[in-house]
């Protein structure tokens, strides 16, 4: 995302709220390309960093999803120096893992939960550090929730999925004064949920969602794969060249992989 960087929200210091929000690929040429010429807007505003060759291509190009990541943790009111109890993620793709690196490396939870159907996508998060995984196919969500957490719930909700069943139930799952967070979008064809307001007036529970990132957190996004302290390479599974970028999209949408990277 590119902001326009004159819009209330830009100038309010949230250019990931942009009014405009441009893309590289839609409004200005480039992306998928060997060569890509940066105009003055992009420069600016956008989201360009510097690294060495310490810091290998395919890994920095990870810094743009880990920034949103990074978003989502300071929309849900998480603080590093905090005792960060349990974190619960629906979902094991490249966002849920990522999500899970953050809150494991970066964020210190105690307890990391994550909810997914996809045996391949459970075990990506089994090596990467979660400490519980349930299948939910085949489990009952809430009851294993619940049992892991003396029947408190969890502090902290992510639901890095386009699934609007994991919207409904997270409000039974969090805790008292727990943040929910609306982290993966829903296709349009999706419903409304019905919410019982109670349970947020009664349980203090913050409900919010997160798009996008800031050019800053991108900034420190690169400064944790630089340095180690985040490390993306065991989610890239495949590097496929320019040519074969059809390849690329085909195995990434087979959701038996984490991340593919596409090296021009």
């Amino acid at each position: 995302d590119l902001p326009c960087g004159n819009c209330k929200y830009c100038k309010d210091g949230k250019p990931n709220s942009c009014a405009i929000n441009y893309a590289v690929g839609y409004q200005f040429d480039g992306g998928f390309s060997e060569f890509v010429i940066f105009n003055d807007l992009l420069l600016k505003g956008g989201p360009i960093q510097k690294f060495t060759s310490s810091t290998g291509w395919n890994e920095a190009a990870l810094a743009e999803p880990l920034a949103c990541c990074l978003n989502g943790f300071q929309q849900a009111l998480v603080k590093q120096e905090e005792n960060n109890e349990t974190l619960l993620i629906f979902g094991a793709g490249p966002i849920g893992l990522m999500l899970l690196l953050l809150g494991k490396n970066l964020f210190n939870f105690n307890s990391i939960i994550v909810i997914e159907p996809s045996e391949f996508r459970r075990d990506a998060a089994k090596l990467l550090g979660a400490d519980h995984l349930i299948n939910p196919a085949c489990e009952d969500i809430k009851n294993i929730v619940l049992d892991l957490t003396n029947g408190q719930g969890v502090n902290v909700i992510f639901t890095a999925c386009p699934i609007l069943e994991t919207h409904k139930i997270s409000l039974e799952l969090i805790d008292n004064n727990g943040v929910i967070n609306f982290f993966g979008g829903l296709p349009q064809s999706s419903s409304a949920i019905e919410i019982l307001s109670n349970l947020i007036h009664y349980k203090q529970i913050y409900i919010t969602g997160s798009h996008g990132s800031t050019p800053e957190q991108h900034c420190f996004a690169l400064h944790l794969i630089k340095n180690n302290i985040v490390d993306v390479k065991p989610l890239i599974s495949k590097v496929y060249k320019l040519e074969d970028i059809n390849k690329g999209f085909s195995l990434a949408a087979s959701g038996k992989v984490s991340k593919v990277v596409i090296c021009p």
